[in-house]
């Protein structure tokens, strides 16, 4: 079936399937280690949309060709490395074969977006991210219990899907099972490039010993307008409906975490360097930014498939149907917050984003 219809096309054990942007079927094949690129196929509109957030008409299946393509060995994750796209299918065994992990962290102050963000990074095919995964032993590390502490076996697919009650809260049976099944599908298709988790609260000693213990790391840190953050501790301080939320736990007490995310993402500079940290700010991707998602992926050394921005997408749109929340700092309160410099050092986040990942050019019409 090669140059040929693709009806009459022959596969060999296929193991997965993907769909690029432009509507093309890439099959892979165990057997052979090969895929099979198959254009102009036929899909109907709720699959497609569920797949890709895009709906296209495509002609019908007995008009499609069908190719083989080789299928080389898998690239570094390196920046300068070339790089095949990443959210065309893997042949079983293709991603890990001769090459580490890549491991990522994000973190950042509370009601800063950590959650929203995680769940964009684990929408990639090829992401595994968890929602606090190793909450406990991360709890342990800040206390310095040198026999439970987060270690890169901790991190491995298998190791990373084998969730325990001693490690964390965030369970599939405790509700979470829309994240991990996802991660299994994955896992069982041999998909997974960057396996991370979600870090709170960031404090610099935690921060530090996680570069230390992981030095070929990649550290994702959401920061936003600090009154923002600040009026949002305030509401949920506020709220009798929240429980779990302190009364105490209102703007001032925001106003530490945001501080002490801040010196965390320092303190991944001082042991790996700036580079090792891809700062992004909540207002950029979250408002509109075109460029923000495709920096914060290469960053990862991936790019970024219909689906992410898709889900992007849904993202921003359920910020809009929210609306501005009720703002309760008054002016003493933000008076104090002015004074503790939160601002000035929320602008030098945004200097300093911007010299390491500056904006990139407009498309030419």
């Amino acid at each position: 079936g090669d140059g040929g219809p693709a009806h009459l096309a022959r596969l060999e054990y296929p193991s997965g399937i993907d769909i690029a942007v432009d509507g093309t079927l890439y099959v892979a094949a165990r057997e052979g280690h090969a895929v099979r690129r198959l254009r102009g196929l036929a899909r109907s509109g709720r699959a497609q949309r569920r797949r890709t957030g895009i709906v296209r008409p495509w002609p019908h299946p007995r008009a499609a060709t069908a190719t083989v393509v080789p299928w080389p060995p898998p690239d570094r994750l390196d920046d300068d490395a070339p790089r095949r796209p990443r959210h065309a299918v893997r042949p079983s065994g293709g991603p890990r074969a001769g090459q580490p992990l890549r491991h990522v962290f994000l973190f950042g102050c509370e009601r800063s977006g950590t959650t929203a963000l995680t769940t964009l990074l684990h929408t990639h095919p090829a992401v595994m991210m968890g929602m606090e995964r190793y909450k406990y032993l991360v709890r342990d590390m800040r206390r310095h219990e040198a026999e439970h502490r987060l270690a890169p076996e901790h991190l491995e697919p298998e190791r990373f899907l084998d969730i325990r009650p001693e490690e964390t809260n965030h369970r599939p049976e405790e509700g979470w099972e829309h994240h991990y099944d996802p991660a299994r599908q994955r896992v069982d298709a041999d998909l997974i490039w960057c396996s991370g988790d979600k870090v709170l609260p960031p404090r610099p000693e935690l921060l530090r010993e996680l570069a230390e213990r992981f030095p070929a790391a990649r550290f994702v840190f959401i920061y936003r307008d600090p009154l923002a953050v600040l009026n949002s501790f305030e509401r949920l301080a506020r709220n009798p409906e929240r429980p779990d939320w302190p009364a105490e736990n209102g703007y001032r007490f925001g106003a530490l975490h945001w501080l002490r995310a801040g010196r965390s993402a320092d303190a991944v500079d001082q042991v790996l360097g700036p580079r090792a940290t891809h700062l992004v700010r909540h207002e950029q991707l979250y408002g509109g930014d075109p460029g923000a998602l495709r920096r914060l992926f290469r960053f990862l050394g991936l790019d970024v498939p219909p689906v992410v921005a898709a889900r992007l997408h849904q993202q921003r749109a359920r910020l809009d149907r929210a609306g501005t929340p009720p703002w309760l700092l008054d002016a003493e309160a933000e008076a104090w917050i002015d004074q503790l410099g939160l601002p000035a050092q929320c602008r030098a986040l945004d200097e300093r984003a911007g010299r390491h990942h500056p904006p990139e050019p407009p498309l030419e019409k």
